[in-house]
């Protein structure tokens, strides 16, 4: 589906594409705080997704360390969203997400929290992003983060040279298998842009 200059088809899980829908809709009627918390969470699940993907497909030792942990500290206080910033900061740490992609979910969050709790101006008024402002935050997190497959966040080169040398007993003896390895794993799920 096209909304405005958004191809939610360039969004590879359809569950993040319906809460992009969401998110779309709630820009369209001008309900700027409900597009901002809608984002804020599509980003975090969205991110969490990607690295269920990194692990299960590329079996990725970052990707599993920061599930684990974020796994860990959701069993032993389920009440603590803290985990939430966790895996912002630790998928930074571990180069998986690039430092300004990271910078501009930090701001969304403040975003998020000014427009899911009563942050109340002078005039005891909610608060409410303009519609610049929103629409800044979806175009960037739509582009930089939402369309992009799992491997092509953070280095890709490094992701791949790392893939390529964990399989090269496998692939050493067939020089077709590195060729097709390279389009299964990283060309086909390119799109043009990328």
């Amino acid at each position: 589906m096209i909304i405005g200059t958004f191809d939610t088809n360039l969004i590879p899980s359809t569950s993040i594409r319906d809460y992009f829908e969401e998110i779309m809709a709630n820009y369209v009627d001008g309900h700027n705080r409900s597009a901002i918390v809608l984002l804020y969470s599509a980003v975090v699940t969205d991110i969490m997704q990607k690295l269920i993907d990194l692990r299960d497909g590329f079996n990725d030792a970052s990707a599993t360390s920061i599930l684990e942990m974020i796994q860990s500290k959701k069993i032993s206080n389920p009440k603590d969203p803290s985990w939430e910033n966790d895996v912002v900061d630790e998928v930074l740490e571990k180069n998986i997400v690039d430092s300004v992609t990271v910078m501009k979910i930090k701001q969304l969050q403040q975003q998020r929290h000014l427009s899911a709790h009563p942050a109340l101006n002078e005039d005891y008024e909610l608060f409410n992003p303009s519609r610049e402002t929103v629409y800044d935050y979806i175009s960037f997190m739509y582009e930089n983060l939402l369309t992009r497959p799992a491997p092509f966040l953070g280095n890709v080169i490094d992701k791949m040279t790392e893939d390529l040398s964990n399989h090269a007993c496998c692939l050493e003896t067939n020089p077709q298998s590195i060729e097709k390895r390279i389009l299964e794993k990283y060309f086909n799920r390119c799109r043009e842009k990328d």
